[in-house]
């Protein structure tokens, strides 16, 4: 009993002499961490909802927080929400993108919550469970690839001054359909090598020189900044893929034996729209290096956009702009005129009656060039005419 008496009377006055700093270190405000399922001072979660959106639902994730430390929250301060994907070895992680500017870190487009804790000390009191704090629609987000991820919601408290006081963090797997902007990047700069393959192959059957075809992929590349972004580093002066080429005349070489199907089957993978095009338009700039183009050249064109999954009427349009028949001499004037093997022979007259419709439509433009590209265009489509009605077919 005496052993008790002594150990209450120690505890007591340990608890006077302690007292003021004790009260003193509850007030300040401070930084409480700990991770979501310990209910300690500070807890979050987040939750995979649907929500209706313009008629329709997509995935949302619900945001929630508890904790005792709620207590010391005061009315100027803030919720901050951020979220990163963990990669494989969990110890790297990249962080989420936002689709809307309420939602981005200052100027950075990295995803960024925020939003004020006014009455979230009244709903602490009231319910001292989980209290939601946010939800957030998927189709605002950006995550960095594709497929099964884990993502780590990061929920603080931040004061009116910018003081962290309170810090808690939670991990959500979710199914990502669609492409991440890693995965884009890394698909963009495969688009880019394969295109400058193909760009060198054409050039390679054309007999043009190296150094040619690194200034027409090039200059392109620069015109288009951003649709090929691997070809930005080829320039007139070289540049690194240029210099590779030129310093090295059996890669050069090595790209008049690429197999032009696989590798547009490769690109047709990981490219846009526009960067399959983008695609298209170097090759037909490369191949009008040469003033003189022979069938098998446009039959390899030809084969590229088809491989490419060109709209014909699409692929005929770029190929007349830029080849047009006033400064080269095409061999083959099915090309020129955009029949194909494919149509019957009503057809190939209906297409026939479109094109001259079309430059018949020219021949009075103000610029001199397109009329001198008409007129050429009416010859060639009056002679494939005349085949068709002997019965020949459209070939010249």
């Amino acid at each position: 009993m005496a052993e008790v008496l002594v150990i209450l009377f120690l505890l007591t006055g340990l608890s006077i002499i302690y007292a003021d700093p004790l009260i003193d270190f509850l007030r300040r405000p401070k930084r409480w961490s700990c991770r979501a399922g310990q209910r300690r001072i500070f807890d979050c979660r987040a939750d995979m909802v649907r929500i209706a959106v313009d008629g329709g639902e997509v995935d949302a994730f619900t945001v929630k927080i508890r904790g005792s430390g709620l207590d010391l929250v005061a009315a100027g301060d803030r919720v901050l929400i951020s979220i990163t994907e963990q990669m494989g070895d969990q110890r790297h992680e990249m962080p989420v993108l936002s689709e809307v500017q309420r939602w981005m870190r200052n100027d950075s487009p990295v995803f960024c919550y925020k939003a004020h804790t006014k009455g979230l000390c009244e709903r602490h009191f009231t319910n001292p469970d989980w209290i939601g704090v946010a939800t957030i629609g998927c189709q605002f987000l950006k995550f960095p690839r594709k497929g099964q991820k884990k993502l780590k919601f990061t929920v603080s408290i931040v004061s009116e001054g910018g003081q962290e006081r309170l810090l808690a963090d939670c991990i959500v797997e979710y199914w990502n359909e669609q492409a991440g902007y890693v995965d884009i990047r890394a698909d963009r700069e495969r688009t880019g090598k394969l295109t400058m393959w193909l760009a060198f192959a054409v050039g390679k059957v054309t007999g043009q020189a190296v150094e040619s075809v690194v200034d027409v992929a090039g200059q392109w590349a620069k015109d288009k900044a951003g649709v090929v972004s691997c070809l930005r580093s080829m320039s007139f002066a070289g540049g690194r893929f240029g210099k590779l080429f030129q310093n090295n005349a059996r890669l050069y070489a090595k790209a008049g034996r690429l197999d032009i199907e696989t590798t547009c089957r490769e690109i047709l993978a990981v490219a846009t729209v526009a960067q399959r095009y983008g695609a298209i338009v170097v090759c037909l700039r490369i191949a009008g290096q040469s003033p003189k183009l022979e069938k098998q050249h446009t039959d390899m064109l030809r084969r590229i956009a088809k491989l490419l999954e060109i709209p014909d009427e699409r692929f005929l349009r770029m190929s007349q702009k830029i080849l047009p028949v006033t400064e080269y001499q095409i061999e083959d004037a099915d090309f020129v005129l955009g029949v194909t093997e494919a149509m019957t022979q009503d057809a190939v007259v209906e297409h026939l009656n479109g094109e001259y419709q079309k430059w018949n439509a020219r021949v009075t433009c103000p610029d001199g060039a397109v009329r001198s590209q008409a007129a050429e265009m009416l010859k060639l489509v009056a002679q494939a005419r005349n085949l068709c009605s002997e019965g020949v077919g459209a070939a010249v």
